[in-house]
């Protein structure tokens, strides 16, 4: 069975299909136990290779008995994205001598999963069906999750969740660190995947659908990636393309959003790379257009006392303090301002970096990260978003868009009491868990609140 013809695994990586119980189930197998603890917990790991707009659930048992091992919820998936069912000490030698079974546990159309390539890369073998076995004694996830990130274990999908990736990436290349080189060599290869290295502007991805789009780009989500391509290759043309492209969508009064939303997501994925190819080129019109976007986005997204993720034009605001959307509105202002000198900075900015990141903390829990909705510890703690907001405060302090030693400390001990948090949030070969699940489809803000 092959992926539908109008859908595409990305990278040219391949796919196999899991479908609901039948005579020929998908199977994953283990050649060779040798070297394999098979006196201690591990977890069972598979990725996906197509976007999923269902809630899935996967059946997984043994091979030749059959006996059920547990299943594996995913809801709503993006390509890449794993998921891992923990297996006990007393299954994991039958594991390995019977392979498993996956099934879908509802009627319906398959479920792709990534399978093993002849294609690799450091990292690479993460995302491919596998056993993790967490290490004996003391494990040092941070430094798991590092090398992990300097791979192409944490490559994402086209678009602001791997922009995400690439600011993490060159920024960890620019520092006074071992791993320095590992990370730039990182940003390329990911890079490569999308983008051509030699002259050319052509880019390759697939939509939000897993639809082949290569070389149309689809509203503002997309610009953030052209910031990592603007930082580790500044003379590109595929970065005229992004502008380009983001210069359609700009109205009569600058501010540059898709369909008849603006959402918080611009604040970072539109105003930041435009401000990183203005200090570039130091193009001062590039700048004002870059600094415009922040103007509207607190005009009308910062609004009764909180931050809204969208707001329509008819006048309707949705997500009201979506922790993901806070970060994004905080990572866009401090970023941008970080590319200006001090003296450029405009004191509206400025202030507003300096209110939200004083409410931000009048948000965060004792074991120091956000709910999923800052302000509704109904909605459960919620990590991505904590380590976006965590990240803009530390910038933010670091780049003195706080005022006074008294600002600066609380933002700093902020940051670091989010990190810790984090930390235990982190599996044993450092993936973060505790994610809201990816905002489409049917899921919604209801979803993001369940």
């Amino acid at each position: 069975m092959s992926p539908p013809s109008d859908r595409r695994v990305p990278f040219g990586w391949r796919a196999f299909a899991v479908c609901p119980p039948g005579p020929s189930p998908a199977q994953v197998q283990w050649w060779s136990q040798a070297g394999r603890p098979t006196d201690r917990p591990a977890r069972l790991r598979v990725s996906v290779a197509l976007d999923e707009r269902r809630p899935v659930r996967v059946e997984v048992a043994l091979a030749r008995s059959q006996r059920r091992l547990g299943r594996i919820d995913m809801r709503y998936a993006y390509p890449l994205q794993p998921f891992e069912l923990e297996l006990p000490a007393t299954a994991v030698s039958e594991v390995l001598r019977e392979g498993v079974t996956l099934t879908l546990a509802e009627a319906g159309e398959p479920l792709w999963l990534l399978t093993e390539q002849t294609r690799r890369g450091p990292g690479h073998e993460l995302l491919m069906p596998h056993l993790m076995w967490p290490g004996a004694g003391g494990v040092d996830r941070v430094g798991e999750m590092l090398d992990r990130l300097a791979s192409l274990a944490s490559v994402q999908p086209f678009g602001w969740i791997e922009g995400c990736v690439l600011d993490a990436l060159a920024d960890f290349a620019e520092l006074d660190d071992p791993r320095r080189e590992a990370m730039r060599q990182a940003l390329h290869t990911h890079l490569g995947l999308f983008f051509s290295e030699k002259e050319s502007a052509r880019v390759v991805y697939e939509d939000m659908f897993s639809r082949p789009a290569d070389d149309h780009l689809h509203g503002i989500e997309q610009g953030l990636m052209f910031a990592g391509l603007a930082r580790a290759w500044p003379g590109h043309p595929a970065i005229d393309k992004g502008l380009d492209h983001l210069q359609r969508l700009r109205r009569e009064d600058d501010a540059i959003y898709g369909g008849s939303t603006i959402t918080c997501e611009g604040a970072y994925t539109v105003a930041w790379p435009l401000a990183l190819i203005a200090r570039e080129r130091n193009d001062a019109e590039l700048r004002r257009v870059a600094l415009a976007q922040l103007t509207h986005r607190r005009r009308r997204l910062a609004h009764e006392g909180a931050i809204w993720l969208r707001h329509g034009d008819d006048g309707t605001r949705a997500y009201r303090n979506w922790a993901r959307g806070v970060a994004w509105y905080m990572l866009g202002h401090v970023r941008v301002l970080e590319t200006l000198e001090p003296d450029q900075r405009p004191a509206e900015h400025v202030e507003e970096v300096a209110r939200v990141g004083r409410w931000v903390r009048e948000h965060q829990g004792e074991d120091g990260l956000w709910d999923c909705f800052l302000g509704e510890p109904e909605t459960g703690r919620e990590t991505s978003g904590s380590a976006g907001i965590a990240t803009a405060l530390a910038r933010a302090a670091a780049a003195g868009l706080v005022a006074g030693a008294d600002e600066v400390e609380a933002a700093r001990v902020a940051a670091t009491r989010a990190r810790d948090g984090l930390v235990r949030w982190l599996t044993p070969d450092g993936l973060l868990t505790g994610v809201s699940q990816s905002n489409k489809g049917e899921a919604g803000e209801p979803g993001q609140r369940n």
